[in-house]
């Protein structure tokens, strides 16, 4: 073999061996161990933790491993940490992974700094001995489940930059007995508290524009004010409540949708300042009473002049149409605040037992919607 020859294959064995040894293009992270910490190093040189397997119990996690700013605690990077009972994050961390620290039965308090922008799914789920957590104002949402089934905690404290309140996100938090929404947040999840079944005072501050389906369901809360921004409240938002009596709600043009049925338990509370109504409103075992609110947002019920009419079969007020307007008269005058003539009380007794009760009332709403002829 000719030297030349000899020499380029030398060339390109050793070019070989550096190309070997260097990255390759797309590949964004090292896997790395530190102490108690395995991490990643990231594209950009900051460090993403991915596991911890010490055994300390209070902990304050490094701001830098190796030289490297640690910016991301990594999916269940400390779940199942049953050592820890409180932790530290430092001021480098602006994300905390989906379930970051799920499991952690021991853990009793947890400071986030203003840095962390998002909470991730199940981020803390069933930590089981977690009494208070503060939500910084830095974060803007509150992930799926990000808090579910932390059945000590006792203290909410929601910052005022999140928007968002997730799915499940307070599922099962048994020991909350108040919350307080703040008006930053414009969303609250499916079932955000759903079965808090402690949660007694509710306290939803004006600029929440939707709660979702079940948010509230199964919890102790007696009375509610839905505040003017809300625009829709899901089906059965505040459903399975069994001490529920009063909901009152400033927009009247708000989405109602069927908030309670009949399969668990029968409830009876009024609906203040809602004047707009569909059949879908209602379920069986609800006894609704409306008393619209006057200009200073009492609640003194109105008492309207009745004339003395004689309607067809549920059409109470003698437009020559049933609506829920007729639903409404009839609900009115089981509450006492409108008085029927002889005419108006047979035209509202449409199943003919006599009485003029509820089930009236839901036999107009049910052929409003086309469920019933009469």
């Amino acid at each position: 073999m000719k030297t030349g020859t000899k020499k380029l294959i030398s060339l390109l064995i050793s070019l070989a061996v550096i190309l070997t040894a260097l990255p390759l293009a797309g590949v964004t992270a090292f896997a790395e161990v530190s102490g108690d910490f395995g991490y990643k190093i990231l594209e950009d040189g900051t460090a993403k933790i991915r596991s911890y397997n010490g055994k300390a119990e209070s902990l304050e996690i490094p701001s830098t491993l190796d030289g490297h700013t640690v910016e991301i605690i990594g999916d269940n990077s400390f779940s199942y940490c049953n050592s820890l009972t409180n932790v530290t994050i430092p001021d480098s961390v602006t994300s905390i992974g989906d379930s970051a620290f799920s499991h952690c039965n021991g853990l009793t308090s947890i400071t986030i700094p203003e840095s962390v922008t998002s909470i991730g799914n199940s981020a803390f789920e069933k930590c089981h001995s977690l009494t208070s957590i503060t939500i910084p104002d830095s974060v803007t949402s509150i992930d799926l489940m990000a808090f579910e089934e932390c059945d000590s905690l006792t203290n909410i404290i929601i910052g005022n930059g999140v928007t968002i309140i997730g799915e499940m996100a307070f599922y099962c938090c048994t020991g909350l007995t108040s919350i307080t929404i703040p008006g930053n947040v414009k969303s609250i999840g499916s079932a955000a508290f759903g079965h808090c079944s402690s949660l007694k005072s509710i306290n939803i501050s004006n600029g929440v524009e939707t709660i979702g389906e079940r948010a509230f369901s199964g919890t102790a809360v007696e009375s509610v004010t839905i505040p003017e921004s809300v625009v829709s409240l899901g089906s059965m938002a505040f459903g399975n409540c069994d001490n529920f009596k009063k909901i009152e709600i400033l927009n009247e043009d708000c989405e109602l949708n069927v908030i309670g049925d009949d399969s668990n338990f029968e409830a009876h509370f009024t609906i203040y300042g809602y004047k707009g109504s569909t059949a879908e409103t209602y379920a069986d075992g609800w006894d609704l009473q409306f008393i619209p609110l006057n200009e200073e947002q009492s609640s003194t019920p109105e008492n309207p002049t009745t004339p003395d009419v004689s309607g067809a079969k549920g059409d109470v007020n003698n437009d020559g149409n049933l609506s829920t307007v007729d639903a409404k008269w009839i609900l009115q005058n089981i509450a006492g605040s409108r008085t029927f003539s002889n005419a108006q009380f047979k035209a509202a007794d449409l199943n003919g037992d006599g009485k003029v009760t509820t089930v009236d009332a839901k036999w107009v709403l049910q052929t409003v919607a086309g469920m019933r002829t009469v």
